[in-house]
């Protein structure tokens, strides 16, 4: 009923203004119809508001990256020009929107290759978090902008924020688990009625900020352990991944998205480490939760495919590994081309099974393909590069003639190794 007499005095609104032969109508209308579209978004403001970004995540999920690119700069230019109007009316800028687009554009330029203008964009939020943001905010920000500064290969910097961020965000959750305690500790002392229910209230609170914190400290500690393990530091890495894990199952419902990743990498981890009795449970626990969530034309399914013949190589079940391999690889060259940002990563461990399966032409090939990928990404020298090489050392190895050839690239991995770790801070 509500609805019906709003439209009916839009459309009054509407006629009056446009078609009245009376300018004062006309004026009046148009007041009138300000006026009500004015009321209807404040009461509307936070679904507006909320639509673009909800617009952005299907697209990001559905791997549309240029479509949410385009998406993400129109929406960055409204706020810009927004907050530029507002400033000069003496309004305080509108930070957190900024925030949140410069972030999304970041996300989007990873997964394109883009590390550039990925890492302009989260230097852009982490400014805005030191300007107004909470201890977290800045956290968080220097977390993300240490990520795409690794990438990059500016690994003094990127070593020296993710540790700072780190902190930060922890010393933030272990802030908010305190107030949590005392204000627990108040609620079960208190015996008068209208105290204890604000108290009620305020553990209600408490608890929802803790939850919140909580999933930031994950999501750093994810991102720390990617990058302990890119410096190819599987001890260190693999005590992150294990409390990365441990918080992810208090922030993700069992059967629900989002554990599937901790429980992944966490095998991956401890595979790397020797521990393949444990890898396994995480692996396959992480592998039915993808397949019961996840379609098997999707990235999050194909990676979990990668993760088992991971498994399996390690084991030594090399026919099983090559068969869970070529049914990884077969969906991952389905998936959009935007989705190959791990191509070399991937391609690396696929040559490495041929290679142990004997198939060394096919072995070489696929090489020069993650090689190729990985340069192209990263240029000559990055740690990201070592892992193929050591793969590709092994092979040329194998091959008759190529040993010198092997002993040139096991020098490079030295090299490249010791001094990445070393501007990195990390010997």
């Amino acid at each position: 009923m509500l609805f019906l007499l709003i439209l009916s005095l839009v459309i009054v609104a509407s006629v009056a203004a446009l078609f009245s032969p009376y300018i004062f109508v006309r004026i009046l209308g148009g007041i009138v119809l300000g006026v009500i579209l004015y009321i209807v978004c404040l009461i509307f403001w936070p679904v507006i508001k909320m639509s673009p970004r909800l617009l952005s995540a299907i697209l990001f999920m559905n791997g549309m990256f240029t479509l949410d690119a385009i998406l993400c700069q129109t929406m960055l230019g409204f706020w810009r020009t927004w907050n530029s109007i507002f400033v000069k009316l003496g309004f305080p800028e509108e930070h957190e929107e900024l925030r949140g687009w410069y972030t999304q554009i970041a996300s989007n330029s990873v997964m394109l290759g883009e590390f550039e203008k990925a890492s302009s964009m989260n230097r852009k939020c982490l400014e805005i978090a030191m300007r107004d943001g909470t201890v977290a905010d800045v956290g968080e920000a220097r977390v993300n902008l240490a990520y795409i500064l690794l990438k990059t290969g500016e690994l003094e910097e990127s070593s020296q924020l993710m540790k700072k961020g780190l902190a930060d965000v922890e010393r933030e959750y272990n802030r908010h688990v305190r107030e949590l305690d005392d204000v627990q500790d108040d609620f079960s002392r208190n015996s008068d009625d209208e105290e204890a229910y604000m108290l009620e209230t305020g553990v209600t609170v408490a608890k929802l900020d803790l939850e919140q914190i909580k999933l930031r400290l994950y999501t750093c500690l994810y991102s720390y352990g990617d990058f302990l393990e890119t410096f190819l530091l599987f001890d260190k890495a693999v005590e992150v991944r294990k409390r990365a894990f441990e918080i992810a199952r208090d922030c993700f419902p069992d059967g629900q998205k989002g554990l599937e990743y901790a429980l992944t990498q966490l095998g991956i981890c401890l595979a790397r480490v020797g521990n393949l009795e444990e890898a396994e449970k995480r692996i396959k626990e992480g592998f039915e939760l993808r397949k019961n969530l996840y379609d098997k034309m999707s990235s999050a399914y194909s990676h979990g495919l990668f993760s088992l013949g991971l498994l399996e190589h390690m084991k030594g079940n090399l026919d099983e590994a090559e068969r869970l391999f070529d049914e990884h690889i077969d969906v991952f060259y389905k998936l959009p081309r935007v989705y190959r940002i791990d191509e070399g990563y991937y391609l690396t461990y696929y040559a490495a099974i041929k290679r142990d399966r004997n198939k060394l032409d096919e072995a070489g090939e696929i090489f020069k393909k993650a090689l190729a990928h990985k340069h192209k990404l990263y240029g000559d020298f990055h740690p990201d590069l070592v892992e193929t090489y050591i793969e590709y050392e092994k092979l040329l190895r194998i091959e008759k003639g190529r040993g010198r050839e092997a002993d040139t690239i096991k020098e490079k991995i030295d090299n490249m190794l010791a001094e990445t770790r070393k501007q990195a801070g990390l010997v």
